[in-house]
């Protein structure tokens, strides 16, 4: 899949190297920079790093699928961020400042992808 595909960081998915400016690359994993600015641009790793960021993606993509509803908030942070910082995270807004990442119910991706 690796020789065909490239994982967009804009949209999350995986895309096709012949739909993107990524044709033509011979990286073993391109990650895209999607605001384009030169002072963070995307590095290529070799091909050993794939298989660890390729299982990370998966790993991530299936416990989101299995653990997320917008109703377990909590869980989902927990899966995402670390102890140290979850209460943070958890933490009520002040009159509606400081909004939790998200509204999860609002504005999550669909998953009719």
């Amino acid at each position: 899949m690796s020789s065909r595909y490239v994982i967009c960081t804009y949209t999350g998915q995986w895309e096709p190297i012949w739909r993107g400016r990524w044709a033509g690359m011979s990286y073993p994993l391109i990650v895209e920079d999607p605001w384009e600015q030169p002072e963070n641009a995307a590095r290529a790793v070799a091909s050993l790093e794939f298989e660890d960021i390729s299982s990370a993606f998966n790993t991530t993509n299936d416990r989101l699928k299995l653990h997320y509803a917008p109703s377990q908030k909590s869980h989902l942070l927990r899966c995402l961020a670390r102890p140290s910082i979850t209460h943070h995270l958890q933490q009520q807004p002040n009159n509606g400042q400081n909004r939790l990442l998200f509204d999860f119910q609002r504005d999550a991706p669909s998953s009719s992808h």
